[in-house]
């Protein structure tokens, strides 16, 4: 999966007051597709999250969280789901908190174009 920067994350979230998280959960979204060969495709996930007014991605970062896990990622989808529902920092938060545990993880994200499904934790 691919690592970011945190910090370029956070200001990506202030300067575009939040609309970066949903181009964050995109490639997210298509890293974890990838890797674990399952998934909604990117533009679907996209879609359900604007019609549904966010009620997908509460489901999408407790499912997200499980798919981390599966490469070798901590499994902290519980987490990621209960803080979904403070309006607005939980969706900071989750961000942050999901990049990090993406950038402590094992598995490199070492070609894109060989869609290897990561080792099991």
């Amino acid at each position: 999966m691919t690592k970011r920067t945190l910090w370029a994350h956070i200001l990506l979230l202030i300067f575009t007051f939040g609309i970066y998280q949903i181009v964050l959960s995109a490639l997210m979204q298509a890293d974890l597709n990838k890797r674990t060969k399952r998934g909604l495709p990117v533009w679907a996930h996209v879609l359900l999250w604007l019609f549904t007014f966010n009620c997908y991605n509460i489901y999408w970062c407790y499912d997200a969280g499980k798919r981390m896990a599966e490469c070798g990622a901590k499994d902290q989808s519980w987490l990621y789901f209960g803080l979904k529902f403070i309006p607005m920092l939980g969706t900071i938060v989750v961000g942050i908190l999901m990049q990090i545990n993406i950038n402590n993880t094992e598995c490199d994200n070492v070609d894109n174009s060989q869609a290897q499904v990561c080792p099991q934790a």
